[in-house]
């Protein structure tokens, strides 16, 4: 059996904090009956956080522990406001220590070039901490400042010495420099988008005050928000981002404020072909400013000698000519002069770019496109010519277009991909016995399993018996098809999406798939437990302990509501469950996951941007 590790390990355990989510609650219960067992579960859940709590405070790690104190404080804010901002501040004060303990020198270039800080839960805290109370996440955020991201906002905001002669070391610490304060005024900026849903008045002030670093997307993100309650302000908003954005040096690589203005100038240039209504506004700038903004980008290209800054240039070209014509010449010219000293593989990657972002390219022409790049791009123009596809009505078509190509993984899992989408699309729209002849034309078993449970789940929210009946039988059929035994991700992966179907339809046979489950995953975490001790370049444990951010990622999105169904079906036999991990830091984790289903409706870490090996391959 050849796993990679916590991604099998964490799948296991997404499986027990998902596997429940849909336990229906009797149709006959009134609204009394239905209040007093919330209470009573409620209630439970308390008891079980208390206990999470108890546990969390003897974990070893300081970043685990911040957190611990963290996810407390957010599931006690409903019930108890001062409670969960002691528990707030105890978060904080972990992470204050945790820089004034002794640090190891490290010989890796990436440890000292801190791009990785965000191993650190200190963004997660934050913004758990401001989605309830954005004044305080604003004064523990500069509480918990490390000195070094300080030390870059003092440094930025200090008129440059052109006189100075930089060597490559003052260049890197430059451009880490510009990476830590463009992280801090992101984290900065999202805190004001929470803020908005408490006080438009009070996210604008959060803006404001972070402007003096910069301007980020999760700013510009925000001003339609602020429109629509408050239509002034958000004008008054948008004139200072504009304002800041056309007096910007677009410092740094990659320059977040050469991003915000490039996509400000297409957002308001072009006409808004979204019309969901569930989206915010189109943001109009004047045609003055657009103009503004157009000239300070176009003179940026031309100054620059970096070619990787021209990858989007050809995308914003249009709205150049519109705004900007009198730079067209110049610009055009300076690509072409880029063009001569772009390397092979790079040029490669910025044809891919330019044909994937352009809205004209056809179906046909991404597929015939793909052949050209390697395997993981050859995916993304595959998956790309499905999407128009699918929107355009084509998927026959474009299905008949990919068996053409030559056997590839890619080309199946295109394929798969295809299957999915309009599977999905017809389960959305009740089209059920569409679903099932599409179900049938699927040739990956694990692609047919998830899209059998899916419907088994569609058939039994028709709450009707013929529906029941549908949704048991396809549920067997799937069971027939998993390997009881995993050999690898991909079956454990069938094993997890047969017991949800269990956990919605029949959730006392869901048990024992999560108790078999978690058997695995004990052996699994024992023994890469055991590698990461010999492995000092591991980041998922350290003294022994599993560090919770690395484990927690967001592939427990919408795992939530599943667990907390299960838990209201049967709380006791779910909270056993925590229990049968070995682990003591699994285990706490385990508890505070389940109440964090029952309390908030979700699981996992808001925010967390989880190390990529999480999500490795087998």
């Amino acid at each position: 059996m050849y796993f990679s590790r916590p991604v099998s390990t964490t799948l296991i355990l997404i499986t027990f904090l998902s596997l429940t989510a849909f336990a229906q609650t009797a149709p006959t219960e009134s609204n009394t009956e239905k209040n007093e067992a919330r209470e009573k579960l409620e209630t439970q859940a308390y008891k079980l956080l208390d206990e999470a709590i108890g546990e969390g405070q003897a974990l070893k790690l300081w970043e685990n522990r911040a957190l611990a104190f963290a996810i407390a404080g957010d599931l006690y804010w409903k019930k108890d406001q001062k409670r969960a901002r002691g528990y707030f501040r105890s978060s904080a004060d972990e992470l204050i220590q945790s820089e004034i303990q002794p640090k190891e020198k490290s010989d890796d270039l990436f440890a000292e070039y801190n791009f990785w800080r965000q191993r650190s839960p200190r963004s997660v805290i934050m913004l758990m901490i401001a989605k309830n109370d954005a004044d305080l996440a604003l004064e523990l955020l500069k509480k918990t400042r490390p000195a070094d991201i300080q030390a870059a906002i003092d440094a930025k905001n200090l008129p440059p010495n052109k006189n100075v002669k930089k060597n490559a070391a003052d260049m890197l610490n430059e451009q880490k420099n510009t990476f830590l304060v463009q992280q801090e005024l992101n984290l900065e900026q999202q805190f004001a988008i929470k803020a908005a849903e408490q006080d438009t008045e009070k996210a604008a002030k959060i803006i404001r005050e972070s402007l003096d670093k910069g301007v980020s997307m999760s700013a510009i993100n925000l001003i339609p928000k602020i429109s629509e309650k408050n239509e002034d302000l958000g004008k008054e908003l948008l004139g200072e981002v504009v304002g800041k954005l056309i007096d910007s040096s677009f410092a740094g690589n990659p320059s977040t404020e050469l991003f915000a203005a490039q996509y400000l100038l297409t957002q308001s240039a072009r006409p808004q072909t979204n019309t969901n209504n569930d989206q915010p506004k189109q943001i109009k700038v004047s045609d003055n400013d657009l103009r503004a903004i157009a000239e300070k980008v176009a003179d940026y290209y031309l100054k620059s000698t970096n070619y990787q800054t021209f990858f989007s240039l050809s995308q914003i070209m249009p709205d150049l000519e519109k705004y900007a014509p009198s730079k067209i010449a110049a610009l055009k010219q300076k690509q072409q002069e880029i063009n001569k000293v772009i390397p092979e593989d790079a040029r490669g990657f910025q044809e891919a770019f330019k044909t994937l972002g352009d809205p004209d390219a056809t179906s046909e022409t991404l597929i015939s496109e793909a052949k050209k790049y390697p395997s993981w791009q050859k995916q993304q123009f595959y998956n790309t010519a499905v999407d128009k596809a699918v929107t355009a009505g084509d998927s026959e078509k474009i299905r008949g277009l990919l068996r053409r190509e030559a056997d590839s993984k890619q080309r199946d899992d295109a394929l798969e991909y295809l299957d999915s989408k309009l599977t999905s699309k017809a389960i959305k729209d009740g089209k059920l016995e569409d679903a099932k002849l599409l179900i049938n034309k699927s040739e990956s078993q694990s692609s047919k399993i998830k899209m059998m449970v899916d419907l088994a789940i569609g058939f039994e929210k028709t709450n009707t018996e013929n529906g029941h009946k549908n949704a048991v039988s396809l549920l067997d059929d799937a069971s027939e098809m998993i390997n009881q035994i995993p050999e690898s991700r991909e079956e454990v992966n069938d094993i997890i999406k047969v017991a949800v179907g269990l956990a919605i339809i029949n959730p006392d046979k869901a048990f024992p798939y999560l108790t078999n489950l978690i058997y695995m995953s004990n052996d699994l975490l024992t023994a890469y437990a055991l590698i990461a001790k010999y492995n000092k370049r591991s980041g998922d444990f350290r003294d022994g302990e599993i560090i919770f951010t690395q484990f927690v990622g967001v592939t427990f999105a919408g795992t939530g509501e599943a667990l907390g169904k299960l838990a209201a079906y049967d709380f006791g036999k779910t909270a056993n469950l925590t229990e049968q991990f070995q682990r003591s830091d699994i285990k706490t984790l385990a508890k505070f996951l389940l109440v964090q289903s029952i309390i908030n409706g979700d699981v996992g870490l808001e925010g967390n941007r989880p190390n990529n090996v999480i999500f490795g391959s087998f």
